[in-house]
């Protein structure tokens, strides 16, 4: 596992932990398990687990998690994990390619070349594109959901899914992993105007001090 990829597993595990109805405690602060596990993530590969280990992690805390808000057995919990296991790599490949069609537009806005319409107009082909497939890509892993889970427990789950997905992008800015999954073209560095500086604003600099009367 790479430098860059150690901080979002980290991330995710705590993400994981963090989320309603683990246990009565402070929700911000993992198990000393958990903890070790964050701190063994961030070592180098030969002193932490691998990414196969972290994810599996993940994957088990969220099949407990389903086990209590859901109110599954354990079939239902093993189907689960079986699913979650299946999509979660397809689902991580969509969310790369996304995150770099968005650094690459966000560089593209801030150069400001006028010249390279092209080049922006294929970035948001491919942008449409991702976001089309992310969505087939729900559908399907729905589709696969609803044969042993009800209605509510697939709301429920969804809901979970969602709560993590957000914790996690939060995260990923937080431990530099990244810029945020949703924030589109406002994210920071952004030209005057377009998330960058307010326009408005204040120059760079200090403030000019005023004449000073005679």
């Amino acid at each position: 596992m790479n430098s860059h990829t150690k901080p979002i597993f980290a991330a995710l595990l705590l993400a994981v932990t963090a989320l309603p109805g683990n246990a009565q405690r402070n929700p911000n602060r993992p198990l000393p398990t958990e903890r070790r596990s964050l701190r063994a993530a961030q070592q180098p590969d030969s002193q932490g687990p691998n990414r196969a280990a972290l994810e599996g992690m993940v994957r088990g805390r969220i099949g407990q998690m389903a086990r209590r808000q859901l109110g599954l057995d354990d079939a239902q919990v093993q189907k689960l994990q079986a699913t979650n296991a299946r999509f979660a790599d397809r689902r991580r490949t969509l969310m790369e390619q996304e995150r770099d069609i968005r650094m690459s537009l966000r560089d593209e806005m801030i150069s400001g070349d006028s010249s390279r319409q092209k080049q922006v107009g294929d970035l948001m082909d491919r942008m449409v594109r991702a976001q089309r497939q992310r969505i087939d890509l729900l559908e399907e892993e729905q589709r696969e959901l609803r044969s042993f889970l009800t209605p509510m427990q697939r709301a429920t789950y969804f809901g979970m899914e969602e709560q993590l997905r957000n914790r996690l992008d939060q995260m990923r800015q937080d431990v530099g992993g990244g810029p945020p999954g949703r924030a589109g073209l406002q994210s920071r560095g952004g030209p005057p105007g377009r998330g960058g500086r307010m326009r408005g604003g204040p120059p760079d600099g200090p403030p000019a001090r005023p004449p000073i009367k005679p």
